[in-house]
């Protein structure tokens, strides 16, 4: 993920950064941090608060994490199908 604006660095919350990646929520994050379980530049960290950048490396339990870009699927729906409720399960079957 690019979180780059106007080509200057800014800098995001370490617990906000492992919830982008899709570790962890924000609260669990919390708390591996707290249990130090998580290193930025092979660095423990033990402060949830501390900001880091997209160039960091972060390791929680030695798995290194990434920035996850957004994906957008546009799915037209087929003629002769309606609107249901079990609709959204249905579209898996679409996907595979």
């Amino acid at each position: 993920m690019n979180l780059n604006k106007n080509r200057t660095n800014i800098f995001i919350r370490l617990n906000k950064a492992i919830a982008m990646c899709g570790y962890a929520s924000r609260r669990k994050a919390d708390d591996l941090i707290k249990k130090g379980m998580v290193r930025v530049n092979d660095r423990v960290v033990s402060d949830p608060g501390s900001k880091i950048s997209e160039n960091d490396r972060i390791k929680v339990n030695n798995i290194s994490l990434r920035f996850l870009k957004n994906q957008y699927l546009l799915f037209y729906k087929p003629t002769g199908y309606t609107e249901k409720p079990y609709m959204i399960f249905c579209l898996q079957s679409f996907l595979i």
